[in-house]
């Protein structure tokens, strides 16, 4: 049995025994009810509670910080009460960020312990305590004005009380309340009550008493720029103000604002602080040695929106001995501006406006002006706006796209994309690669240009620095995709990446290696050689799209919006055609011209993809000759165009070097529109020319109609820059066999290709 119940039975039998039970029993022995007893048993077996333990070590509960400022640092003592709750040494958190020379508690040195930019120290507890600590921390002083900051311990109420030697001190605490303020033979005690645990930051400027000196009339000249932006439902101003003191010490600026403006910010290096009163602000300014100030003040007023003619007025500098100002004004969305200028406005090239008014824009400048300011009529401006709806308006559109894709036996793509791009202000042109894709180069304009890696896709640039073009130009990059290898015999699938920029027209020449043969193609492009008549003449004559997919901006002679003398008389014909090498490619930048004794000599240059077309011509016999440098010289006599029908040319140049003439005579139309057939006569010079190389209407019919042709020079030139230029190594068959496709208007999709194959 341990004490405790040892103890519970005595006390029991002294119970038992005042109530009479020990008369009944002998001396010596103790007589209990047997429930008594077990109920005994009972609580001797439970274990003892154990003592609550406090939430918490130790807590602050107040804090009284007195300090005296002399000279560039303020000192003092920080007493610091509280009370540990648990029992033998703890650690209490002291004060943090603080400077500390000595501790005590009781009158006895303290040992301090520093960690994690604070003080702790070891009490031993339970117990309440009385810490005394002396510190001390730097002032920051400038002409007129000194800081200093105090690190406010984390109890329950912190109270300061600092000396500060000036008279009348304009003092003020960031994070605390000033309580109190006293000044007594030149100093002024500065009472607070600081918020616990937060650094807080005093500062104040002194108002001498001393005999005031006499007082220097203030002379200064300004300068302000203005930027008057035309919001969509309001006006504002941005007016940079340069003043330059030429005698006294001004601390205040008064700046008159134009009627009904509302003041949304005066910032500035040197600005203490801004007063408004009525139509006047007031900017109160620090260091009133200094010669040279500036700031900005921003204004706004609202407005109706849409068209208004209103009076803008311009913010003027009061005081000032003369004012000179800039006036630039800006417009969101499309408008037609026109400015009543008064007051000494005179109208200037905007370019000529001052920089900084150039760098505060966010729109293209309307208008700008320059004035001196008059005494008697102050500078103003009356704004007549009338606003337009906005239409939508493509950034880039690309007229053409080539593309030469070269497949290996591995199954590796390598493409090439040339765009001949008309770009107002798209910069880049974000192309959709397939993550298994490398971009390997990119051009502008024939100059090499670094593609961009974002996270949501590839961007190509458009425009590289300092090229800024007015007419179409020539975009490319090569990139190569790693694809399955090539069996035997099977299905593959090829895809032209999407693009954010509208193609009216894509070819696409795809070469496979010599050794297998594809066939039943299909996906989004069309195989040229199943393209019909009439389709290829509609792609060809109405600038690379068919008629029925052009956008609604761009004018044909279905268009009924289109003028007689655009659209022709009623039944013109029409005479177009390519200009290729023996070997099939294109050949841009020829000459080609068109003879007839009524309309005499018409001549085209042929574009990128070596296309020209006569649109509108009169039916009649006409000669036709082609040029190029390096090229022997084509002509063809007595070309037959019928009222309203067509004919469809393919022109085919020899190199030389000696001055060579080809001529060729057709008697008969080469493709007449009013007929369902399509009849061919040519010269035997003629055919053995085209030599079956894939071009439009140049072989009989069962020669147009083949599926695979010899490649182009497009291929011919990705195959060399293969060899040293791009940075890759890959077995690129130097025989294949090309197949053509063509689409028209892609927008912002994938092209694909699909096609079986077989070894041959």
């Amino acid at each position: 049995m341990n004490q405790r119940a040892f103890r519970m039975l005595i006390i029991a039998a002294f119970m038992c025994g005042s109530r009479g039970w020990a008369q009944q029993t002998p001396p010596g022995s103790v007589t209990l009810p047997l429930p008594e007893y077990n109920r005994l048993l009972e609580l001797a077996k439970k274990a003892p509670r154990p003592p609550e333990r406090p939430p918490i070590a130790a807590a602050l509960t107040e804090a009284d910080i007195r300090g005296t400022v002399e000279g560039d640092r303020l000192h003092g003592t920080m007493r610091i009460y509280g009370e540990v709750f648990q029992k033998g040494p703890t650690e209490v958190r002291l004060v943090q960020n603080t400077t500390l020379f000595g501790a005590r508690l009781g009158g006895r040195p303290l040992p301090l312990w520093f960690h994690d930019n604070g003080c702790s120290t070891v009490l031993d507890g339970p117990a309440s305590f009385s810490v005394e600590l002396d510190w001390e921390t730097p002032v920051s002083t400038e002409p007129g004005r000194a800081t200093f900051q105090i690190s406010a311990p984390d109890a329950a109420g912190v109270h300061t009380a600092i000396e500060i030697p000036a008279a009348m001190a304009d003092a003020h605490v960031e994070r605390g309340i000033i309580t109190g303020k006293t000044s007594l033979k030149g100093k002024t005690t500065v009472e607070a009550t600081l918020e616990p645990g937060r650094p807080a930051r005093f500062w104040w400027s002194s108002r001498e008493t001393t005999a005031a000196a006499a007082v220097k009339p203030v002379r200064f000249l300004s300068d302000i720029k203005t930027l008057v932006t035309i919001g969509e439902a309001d006006i504002s101003m941005a007016a940079l103000v340069d003043v330059t003191v030429l005698q006294g010490d001004p601390v205040r600026f008064n700046v008159r604002l134009p009627e009904r403006y509302e003041v949304t910010g005066a910032t500035g290096s040197t600005v203490d602080a801004t007063e408004q009163a009525g139509d006047t602000l007031a900017v109160v300014v620090r260091d009133a040695s200094r010669r040279r100030r500036q700031f900005l003040v921003t204004l706004e007023r609202p407005t109706e929106g849409g068209s208004l003619e209103t009076d803008a007025g311009l913010p003027v500098v009061e005081g000032s001995q003369r004012e000179t100002g800039d006036v630039a004004v800006e417009g969101a969305g499309t408008m037609e501006l026109t400015v009543v200028e008064g007051g000494g406005m005179q109208r200037v090239d905007v370019r000529e406006c001052a920089g900084a008014l150039r760098a505060l824009a966010r729109y293209p400048l309307l208008a700008a002006f320059r004035y001196q300011r008059k005494m008697s009529e102050p500078p103003a401006l009356t704004l007549g706006v009338k606003r337009f709806l906005d239409a939508p308006v493509l950034a880039a559109v690309a007229e053409s796209a080539e593309v030469t894709t070269l497949v290996t036996a591995q199954g590796r793509m390598l493409t090439e994309v040339s765009l001949t791009v008309r770009n107002h202000t798209q910069p880049y042109l974000k192309v959709g690669v397939p993550d298994s894709a490398t971009l390997l180069s990119a051009e502008v304009a024939g100059e090499a240009v670094k593609p961009v890696k974002g996270k949501d896709g590839t961007r190509v640039p458009l425009l590289r620095p300092g090229y800024r073009p007015d007419a179409p130009y020539r975009v490319s990059y090569v990139y190569m995709d790693a694809g399955a290898a090539l069996g035997k015999a099977g299905t593959a699938k090829l895809a032209i990446p999407q693009m954010d920029i509208p193609v009216l027209l894509l070819r696409w020449e795809m070469m496979v290696p010599d050794q297998y043969k594809a066939r039943d193609f299909g996906g989004e492009a069309i195989q040229t050689a199943s393209c019909t008549v009439e389709d290829r003449r509609a792609w060809t004559v109405y600038s690379k799209a068919t008629l029925d997919d052009l956008p609604d901006n761009v004018p044909t002679a279905r268009d009924p919006l289109v003028s007689e003398s655009m659209r022709g008389a009623p039944g013109d014909g029409t005479v177009t055609g390519t200009v290729v090498d023996q070997t099939g490619g294109v050949l841009p930048g020829a000459t080609v011209t068109l003879t007839n004794r009524e309309i005499g000599t018409q001549a085209r240059v042929t574009g990128i993809n070596g296309d020209f077309a006569f649109p509108f011509l009169p039916s009649g016999d006409y000669d036709l000759q082609a040029e190029l440098d390096g090229f022997a010289t084509y002509a063809q006599k007595q070309v037959h165009v019928r009222s309203g029908g067509g004919v469809d040319l393919q022109i085919i140049l020899k190199p030389t070097s000696v001055a060579e003439v080809i001529t060729v005579t057709a008697e008969q139309p080469i493709i007449d529109t009013k007929k369902t057939g399509t009849g061919f006569n040519f010269t035997q010079e003629v055919l053995s020319d085209s030599g079956g190389s894939g071009g439009y209407y140049s072989a009989p019919k069962k020669d147009r109609e083949r599926e695979a042709t010899g490649p182009s020079s497009n291929v011919l030139n990705l195959q060399k820059r293969v060899s040293g230029v791009l940075p890759i190594r890959v077995e690129i068959p130097r025989a294949g066999v090309s197949y053509r496709f063509i689409r028209s208007l892609v927008l912002d999709e994938e092209t694909t290709v699909t096609f079986e194959y077989k070894r041959r």
